[in-house]
């Protein structure tokens, strides 16, 4: 931003690291002053809200066992989270839905869904 045809100027290359320095002072002057703060309430507990069911067409041949798997993976200690991924069409969509509804009935620890 400086420079002109590769040549750049010192003085503005100064003027502007005392420019970014300054900043950065600033900041961690900021920083430890939160630092030293006390606070009361980091994390409130999340809150809990109903899983509303969706309604679906009567399910799918072959999808039970697939609706079993990830519900299998989803309820093992330590999982939070699960990504599907597939052509479309095949019903990834279908499949959430159901996981959902499921939730719906059954909160399998999961404080959020």
């Amino acid at each position: 931003r400086l420079c002109l045809c590769g040549f750049c100027s010192k003085i503005l290359r100064l003027r502007s690291s005392y420019r970014y320095g300054k900043k950065v002072v600033l900041t961690l002057k900021e920083v430890e002053k939160l630092k030293s703060r006390e606070f009361e309430v980091i994390v409130e507990q999340a809150q809990t809200f109903e899983v509303p069911e969706i309604q679906l067409q009567q399910t799918i041949i072959g999808q039970e066992t697939m609706l079993d798997k990830a519900w299998k993976h989803l309820s093992k200690d330590g999982v939070g989270i699960m990504g599907m991924y597939g052509m479309g069409g095949v019903g990834k969509t279908t499949l959430l839905t159901q996981i959902n509804n499921k939730f719906s009935e059954e909160r399998s620890g999961f404080d959020f869904v």
